[in-house]
């Protein structure tokens, strides 16, 4: 694990092509902070037990995980890592309703994610699509 002035950088594997996502172990006052987790599932949880490990760090030193984005491959692991280390979990409210779409099995607000889509440069004719 790559280590700059006492930060942390875990390479979280994935389970599609782009291989792994970028997360971080940062200390802070009280304990550690961690930012992003990766996705849920089993590769990525052996990941997080090895960079604990690594760092000499028990789950319960973390005290913060910060969340950059609503996207599964930040955010994914966010419930089993607070269930591991009792952190408070941040994410901000806009992207936490975003989560919240985009991970229901029915997706009730589809409106969202259009405008969303819309407002990112997708063009009209793909939005059947999508």
């Amino acid at each position: 694990m790559l280590e700059i002035n006492g930060i942390y950088l875990a390479k979280i594997p994935l389970p599609f092509p782009l291989k792994w996502v970028n997360c971080y172990l940062i200390p802070d006052a009280d304990g550690w902070a961690v930012i992003d987790t990766g996705v849920n599932y089993k590769p990525a949880q052996e990941a997080w037990a090895n960079a604990f490990q690594e760092v000499n760090l028990s789950p319960q030193a973390i005290r913060s995980i910060y969340l950059t984005h609503y996207h599964p491959d930040h955010l994914g692991l966010a419930g089993w890592l607070q269930e591991q280390s009792g952190a408070q979990v941040f994410l901000l409210d806009r992207d936490c309703r975003m989560a919240s779409v985009i991970s229901h099995p029915e997706p009730t607000d589809a409106g969202e994610l259009v405008k969303m889509f819309l407002s990112n440069g997708l063009p009209q004719e793909l939005l059947p699509d999508m």
